[in-house]
């Protein structure tokens, strides 16, 4: 497909444009060797009529200005129009036109030559080593080759799309993917639908630019120019997964993908596009999805090759010959892989998602008080509030609460910033907890009133119990008004090397990454099932020497360690003097290393708590250590970016809030994001209609949040329908009905 700037003659959609008059500002470029001319003109004045309205029956045209930049545009024009106001207001006296000439100054830049739009790289080939450049481009060029070389070059590799229209992947050959195709003569030709009497197809390619390209990324990564600014963040589609499916699995099918951009997902920026595009224009945008997650399936599938096979058979920093052939090296190193089979069988699996539809054979039961107390107690019973919250309210154990959440997602703090002021909140808070309670112990408050006192409070009550214990302990032993009582809240600080050992034995290094500012967050490719996070071999070896200052900054006997240290020096210098070879010289390397390493142990940890002064506290230890722990489960397996359980008190489902969608969610699951599947036999599983009583529950609690006020988690039996029909659960089954 061509991508270049617009032929002379033809001009780029309006970006803002009119709804029912004449734009009152037009700015057209007028390329002039090399440089473009915006001249901006006055269409009319709008002179207000008697009544207020606006009165464009008077144009008067006057060139306001003329301004010369350089542009990458070598023909077309541009005409921006700008929305009259209603209501009798004046444009051009609301927007200043140095403000007006900024913004189209700044449009100009952003519609520059697509034609240089590029793929973005994979972190993935991090993977391979920073050394590692050939192999790299070896990886490269399978994918070019595969694909095409930038996303105006596309090419559809054999077997990789439909043979028919119908079902999930690329259609009739990719021919859906562009609105121009190159003929046999090299001349470039419009697509069309059947014949050439119909209208030509935009393309997919096209659409997703317009639509899609802003969130999504030229490669479809999830990392566009509005991405930043966005949460949840955009989905990238390379690794080829996606959330709401109606599939057992985590490929979609074609009508999940028509689901998603025709309706768009509530709660997220993810718009509806019902409005802005037909439905054989979403079908387009559906190809060139897929388009782009097969491609990024087999760039991914590529590397871990090279770097299972090839790169393991190379030695420390080795790279292999630039003229070397990737399919060579993957037989050499013994791998039955072939790059240009690899699109057809990663088609293959989409294309027999339609045979994996989860369908409910059980009809959806009645909306009664009945079905909605059995999905509550199957709502505890199951553990869906572990991550939901008692109170259905996202605030169940297995996450960060909402305030450490927010701290971490939107204002950008590092775990440990974030863990250290709730902990000083909630320190602060015990604190005050204690000295009431030592304060109303002293006039003579029994425990039953001392408790009562503190619960009133509700920042109090999570402490009153410990606080009066204490309190009443302190008034027994005589030591209520003396300072030797030692407070619950008030631990004895630990020495560095005590902290060093905790560090150690909670492997803190693995969950954090070290750098010479200080301790950041993993990155967002960190991959907990793998063990490690995927980083340059430079950010490795610094990881692994932190790891190792700080296990010898753990030892508790240094002078020993120190000799130990020595010994295997002076061992390896002899050896080396013995009998000189590359393997004793870099024995001796390793042992002066270790050494180094042994020497700049006290001043690592020294480092660590000139940040974090509050890990010599055994109570922040705990903490700290929970906080990572509940972060790590708060972000996704496959994109790791940060995720929290929907608030189902609020109504709002990303997925969709048909009966049949949540009922979808809750048989399947949602994968990537830790929510498992229901639908089954044995413990912890849910058979169909069990399903759609926690359905009928779930639709019912944002109009009756009292549903799980002050709820039990329910006793072993189960009522019967025709044991129990609650007041509160009758009267929501008559709303519902």
């Amino acid at each position: 497909m061509d991508a270049s700037a617009p032929p002379p003659g033809r001009s780029i959609p309006k970006l803002i444009p009119p709804f029912d008059s004449a734009p009152l500002l037009t700015v057209t470029v007028e390329p002039v060797d090399g440089l473009i001319r915006l001249r901006i003109v006055r269409m009319f004045d709008m002179i207000p009529r008697r009544n207020g309205r606006l009165n464009p029956s008077q144009p008067r045209v006057a060139a306001l200005n003329e301004i010369r930049a350089r542009s990458p545009h070598v023909g077309g024009s541009i005409s921006v129009g700008i929305l009259a106001c209603r209501g009798g207001c004046d444009v051009t006296r609301r927007v200043p036109l140095s403000l007006f000439l900024w913004i189209c100054l700044l449009t100009l830049v952003g519609c520059g030559e697509s034609g240089r739009l590029r793929y973005s790289e994979s972190p993935r080939y991090a993977q391979l080593g920073d050394q590692r450049v050939n192999l790299k481009a070896k990886v490269k060029t399978a994918v070019d080759e595969l694909f095409g070389a930038a996303p105006n070059q596309i090419l559809v590799p054999e077997g990789s799309s439909l043979v028919g229209e119908r079902g999930t992947g690329i259609r009739a050959a990719g021919i859906y993917l562009a609105g121009l195709t190159k003929t046999e003569t090299g001349e470039l030709a419009s697509i069309h639908e059947q014949s050439k009497d119909d209208p030509a197809i935009k393309g997919g390619y096209a659409l997703y630019r317009r639509h899609c390209l802003h969130c999504h990324g030229v490669s479809g990564d999830g990392n566009g120019p509005t991405a930043p600014f966005l949460y949840p963040k955009p989905r990238d589609f390379r690794p080829g997964v996606y959330k709401f499916t109606s599939t057992n699995g985590v490929k979609p099918t074609r009508a999940d993908l028509y689901k998603t951009i025709k309706e768009g997902l509530h709660g997220t920026s993810m718009p509806s596009f019902d409005a802005l595009m037909t439905d054989d224009e979403i079908q387009q945008v559906i190809d060139y999805t897929l388009y782009l997650s097969i491609r990024g399936e087999t760039e991914a599938k590529l590397i871990q090759e090279a770097q299972l096979s090839v790169a393991d058979m190379l030695e420390p920093g080795q790279d292999v010959a630039a003229d070397a052939n990737l399919v060579d090296l993957f037989e050499e190193a013994g791998s039955s892989l072939v790059p240009k089979e690899l699109p057809a069988q990663i088609a293959q699996e989409w294309f027999e998602t339609d045979q994996n539809v989860t369908r409910p054979v059980v009809s959806r039961p009645g909306i009664t008080a009945a079905s909605i107390e059995r999905g509550r107690d199957l709502y505890f019973s199951v553990g869906c509030n572990a991550c939901h919250g008692d109170l259905g309210d996202s605030g169940g154990e297995s996450f960060l609460d909402q305030e450490m959440y927010n701290a971490i997602v939107f204002a950008r703090q590092p775990v440990h910033v974030a863990a250290v002021k709730r902990f000083a909140e909630e320190r602060t808070r015990k604190t005050q907890a204690e000295e009431t309670a030592l304060r109303l112990v002293r006039l003579g408050s029994n425990r039953h009133r001392a408790l009562e006192s503190l619960r009133a409070n509700p920042a109090l009550q999570p402490y009153a119990d410990e606080a009066v214990d204490h309190a009443l302990q302190a008034k027994a032993q005589g030591k209520l008004d003396s300072q030797s009582g030692h407070s619950p809240f008030r631990p004895e600080l630990q020495s560095a090397v005590e902290v060093a050992k905790f560090l150690v034995e909670n492997d803190i290094a693995l969950k954090y990454v070290f750098d010479p500012v200080g301790w950041t967050a993993a990155p967002r490719n960190f991959n907990p099932q793998q063990g490690s996070p995927i980083l340059t071999t430079e950010q490795l070896r610094g990881l692994e020497t932190f790891r190792a200052e700080l296990t010898l900054a753990a030892a508790e006997n240094r002078d020993e360690a120190r000799a130990q240290i020595e010994a295997k020096m002076n061992e390896a210098r002899q050896r080396n003097q013995a009998e000189p070879s590359d393997e004793t010289q870099a024995a001796l390397e390793e042992a002066l290393a270790e050494l180094k390493r042994w020497e700049n142990a006290p001043a690592t940890i020294d480092r660590v708590l000139s940040w974090i002064p509050e890990l010599r506290d055994p109570g922040f230890q705990a903490y700290f250590v929970n906080a990572l722990t509940k972060w790590s489960y708060s972000r996704d397996e496959v994109w790791f970016n940060p995720i929290r359980p929907a608030n189902l008190r609020k109504g709002v489902y990303k997925g969709g809030r048909r009966p049949y969608d949540l009922w979808l969610r809750i048989a399947n699951g949602i994968q990537p994001v830790k929510m498992p599947g229901y639908l089954g036999e044995g413990e912890g599983k849910l058979n169909q209609e069990q399903i759609w009583d926690v359905v009928n529950f779930v639709l019912a609690l944002p109009s009756n949040t009292g549903l799980l006020d002050h709820h039990q988690p329910p006793a072993p039996h189960r009522h019967s329908d025709s044991e129990m029909e609650p007041a509160a659960g009758a009267a929501i089954a008559a709303r519902h009905e």
